[in-house]
């Protein structure tokens, strides 16, 4: 609850707090609460989103994304972890291209 309370205070994003939220749903179950279940999601994807665009060493950031990963396989269903994870690391990816795209075109247009 108090990390849920500290979040809507907020008007800067912040990856830490969203991965922090992300993690105390995993732990404490959604309880089939369709809205917990999409801010469980919701706050895994934008909180990975930002570590990445907020760290320079995108090796480091991937080191991360794993070790992360590999702690909350016990808290969340195979299927539905699984599926957040490859969701979440194609926004990751398709986001990497947009900005060669964007540089690219930039560069020699």
């Amino acid at each position: 609850g108090a990390v849920r309370l500290i979040s809507r205070s907020l008007t800067d994003s912040n990856p830490a707090l969203y991965l922090l939220e992300f993690f105390c749903l995993a732990y404490l179950g959604t309880k089939n609460n369709k809205n917990l279940e999409e801010q469980l999601v919701t706050r895994y994807s934008e909180g990975m989103l930002e570590f990445y665009e907020r760290t320079n060493t995108k090796s480091n950031f991937w080191s991360f994304f794993n070790k992360f990963n590999n702690q909350l396989k016990t808290y969340i269903k195979d299927d539905d972890f699984t599926v957040m994870v490859e969701e979440t690391s194609f926004l990751i990816h398709s986001h990497y291209l947009r900005s060669i795209k964007k540089t690219f075109l930039e560069t020699y247009e």
